[in-house]
C-alpha cells in the first residue's frame, strides 16, 4: 500500500491511531510519505515535534501514553520503558506520570528523557502498546529509590 491509494492524511492518520497519536519520521517515509510532505506538514503544525524524529499528530497536548510512546520511538525499536516511568505504566505507583524512563541497547541522549543503555533488554512487556520491563524487573529498578 501506498501513499497514491489513500491521502497522506489517513496514511498518517493509521499509523497514528496505532500508537496514541504519535508516528516517527522511519515509519511515515516507510508508508511512502515524502520528506517535503513531512516538512509541511511540520511547517503547518498538524505534526508536532516531541522529540527527533518522532511527532504528535494534530493535538498540543498529549497524554501521558503519547509521550511515553514518543520517548520510547525516540530511543529505538528495541527501547522500552523503565523505572518509575514503567512502574508508573504499570499502575504500581499514584500521582503525576514522571518523567520517562527508558531503557535501549544504545546509547541515547534525549532532551526530555531519561536514558539507560543496556546490553540485552530482558523482561520486557508491552502495556497499552507501549513496551516496558515486567513488574518483576521495575520492582528490582526501584528498589535503591524507594523510601519505607
Amino acid at each position: 500500500m501506498g501513499v497514491q491509494n489513500r491521502t497522506v492524511e489517513q496514511v498518517i492518520a493509521r499509523i497514528a491511531s496505532r500508537n496514541h497519536g504519535v508516528v516517527t519520521r522511519v515509519q511515515l517515509l516507510t508508508a511512502g510519505i515524502s520528506s517535503k510532505q513531512i516538512e509541511v506538514r511540520l511547517r503547518i503544525g498538524s505534526l508536532i515535534a516531541v522529540f527527533p524524529g518522532v511527532y504528535r499528530v494534530g493535538h498540543a497536548a498529549p497524554s501521558t501514553l503519547a509521550h511515553y510512546m514518543a520517548a520510547m520511538r525516540a530511543c529505538g525499536n528495541e527501547a522500552a520503558l523503565y523505572g518509575p516511568a514503567a512502574a508508573h505504566l504499570l499502575a504500581l505507583t499514584k500521582g503525576t506520570a514522571p518523567m520517562p524512563n527508558v531503557v535501549s541497547p544504545t546509547e541515547r541522549r534525549i532532551k526530555g528523557i531519561r536514558t539507560k543503555r543496556v546490553r540485552a533488554i530482558e523482561h520486557v512487556i508491552t502495556v497499552k502498546r507501549i513496551r516496558t520491563t515486567n513488574v518483576a524487573r521495575t520492582l528490582i529498578d526501584l528498589a535503591p529509590i524507594l523510601t519505607v
